[in-house]
Parts: C-alpha cells; structure tokens; sequence
C-alpha cells in the first residue's frame, strides 16, 4: 500500500474497470473509446470536474458519458458506454446489494455480452462473479486499513461553510505511574508532535475518501503542521506526499502562522507552485508588517484568533476566518 491512499483507490478503480471491459469484450475492446469514456467518468465521479447539470452524481454522469458517445457513435462505443452505466453499481453511485445482488448482477452483463457482441462463454458466470466479489472485498479491507481506536480526528465547523478544522486526538491506555504533565510533555516532543501528523493525515485522506465515495464534494478540511518541518525537507515532502494528488490538495488547506511564512516564504511559494494551499493565521509579526495586504492574497484562507486582528479591509474579504 502507497502513503498516498486516494491515489492509490482511484487507480485501483481505473485498474478494475479496465480489467471488467477487457474480460467482458474480449476481442472487441477498443482501449482508445474505452479510455475517452474512462477519463470522463473518473473526472467526475472522483474529481467533481465538470460543472453540474443537475445535483445528482448518476444523473452528470450519464448527461457527460451519453456526450461521449454523441462524438463517437458506433456499436462498440455504445456497448462501453452501457457497461459504465452498470459499473455505478460497483463504484457507489448508486445502491447495490453486492451480497444478494450479484448474481443477478453478472448474469445481465452475460445477456448484454451475449446480444451486443455474440459472445458465449460457459464459464463467464463463475469466473466474472469471482473477479467482482474478490474486488469488493479488496475496496472494503483498504478503506478499513487505516481505521483506528488510539487515534481519532476532532471536526470542529469554522466561520466558513462546509469548512472545517481538523484535531488529532488519541485514546492510549499509559500507565498510571506517568502523570498527565509526563504524558503531554512526551506528546509534544518535536519528533511525536512531527510523526502524529501523518496519522493526521491518513485519518484526513481516508475520511475524505468516504466523503467521495458518499458523493460528498463539499466538505474542506484545515490542518495543522509542525514548524520543525521546514528544516527538514526530506520528512516535509514525506508528509505532504500523503495527499499530494488533485483531490486532497482541493480539499486540505495547511494552516501556518504569518511568522512561519515569513522565516520560510521560499519553501512555502515553492509548495504552493506544487498545488498545496495554505491559510495563514495572522500574530504579532503581521500586525508590525508594512506589506502584509499583498501577501495575504498568497493564502486560501486567513484566520484571525481575535478581533484585534481584523482591520477594515480584512472584514471585506470572503476568506476570513474568525476564531472568536
């Protein structure tokens, strides 16, 4: 398994609808159609890319797959175009009782096979019903890989919609001979406070995952990170490779201090050029600046702990979040 979970789901999903269509067309798989249909239904389904026709995953999805196959009309293009519309059964698009369904299930793709292309196969049943039943397995033991009853994740709302702020918290049976001081002391050593955010952020990605899977695009997430990690850039760029794909990068904001910025602006410039996204939280150091309204516009959000903070011109800006 990679650092890099939503990647590796998705790939694992483009990886199984490629091997579905193969199997089920034989001779007659056209990769080239096969992956226009593929690219689109990825896009959209796990990239939430193309604007909505209507608020319903099933519904985009075929209004975008059904625009495919007005380009390329033909009887194999309509055949992968029919099989994406049954792989909504396999992907959670749209409800499917795998265990008292699948039966029924394969033998439809079987009667579709057999009349589209006139391909017979005895042995089709057992072996595709096998195919699918051992993949819904590996999906479900992947999004379990990471669950956990030491370390769970705090979701607090902020100001802003659908945003929200992410805590790790723990839950570790410690000996009574270490008292709570000796406890949160270790807790917030630089190394454990550095290493806790990468169950942080596998606990983010595996909940982001779900909320994909559930059809929920909505929902942005902020997290913290260690300062120490600017010094350290092997284990930054080991960090951060945890969601570095399009999906994660959309949805998980960095917060750092306006302080932290300035001390390591080139490192931050540089990840942001990468696709990371950062909200700064304002302190002593931008209230002294001289050129702070600039560098502002650099942050998806700004954060403001108190009302100190908040100047005229930051009370127009739609990005503010207010901690009080």
């Amino acid at each position: 398994m990679s650092c890099n979970l939503i990647k590796e789901y998705v790939d694992f999903t483009k990886s199984s609808f490629a091997t579905y269509t193969k199997t089920i067309m034989d001779k007659y798989y056209d990769e080239t159609i096969f992956n226009k249909y593929l690219d689109k239904y990825i896009s959209i389904r796990y990239y939430n890319e193309e604007p909505e026709v209507r608020a319903t995953l099933e519904y985009n999805l075929n209004h975008y797959l059904g625009k495919i196959y007005e380009k390329n009309p033909s009887i194999i293009s309509e055949f992968i175009q029919k099989l994406f519309v049954l792989y909504y059964y396999l992907d959670n698009v749209v409800d499917f009782d795998i265990q008292n369904q699948l039966k029924d299930f394969v033998e439809l793709i079987k009667t579709i096979r057999e009349e589209k292309v006139g391909i017979k196969d005895e042995n089709f049943t057992k072996e595709f019903t096998s195919l699918l039943a051992n993949n819904h397995k590996r999906k479900e033991e992947f999004l379990k890989a990471f669950d956990t009853h030491e370390f769970y994740l705090e979701i607090n709302k902020t100001s802003i919609k659908d945003l929200y702020n992410i805590t790790l918290k723990y839950e570790i049976e410690i000996p009574k001979l270490y008292s709570k001081y000796a406890i949160n002391k270790i807790w917030k050593t630089e190394l454990i406070s550095e290493n806790k955010l990468k169950i942080e952020y596998y606990l983010l990605n595996q909940l982001i995952l779900k909320d994909i899977i559930n059809g929920d695009f909505h929902k942005k997430y902020l997290v913290d990170i260690k300062d120490s990690l600017f010094n350290k850039t092997d284990k930054l760029k080991n960090i951060l490779d945890i969601f570095n794909n399009d999906i994660s990068k959309d949805l998980i904001t960095i917060k750092i201090t306006y302080n932290n910025f300035l001390t390591n602006k080139e490192i931050i410039y540089s990840l942001i050029k990468e696709g990371y996204e950062f909200a700064v939280v304002l302190d002593e150091k931008y209230t002294n600046s001289n050129d702070n309204t600039t560098i502002l516009d650099n942050f998806k959000y700004i954060i403001a702990p108190n009302e100190e903070y908040i100047t005229s011109s930051l009370k127009e800006r739609k990005n503010l979040i207010r901690l009080e």
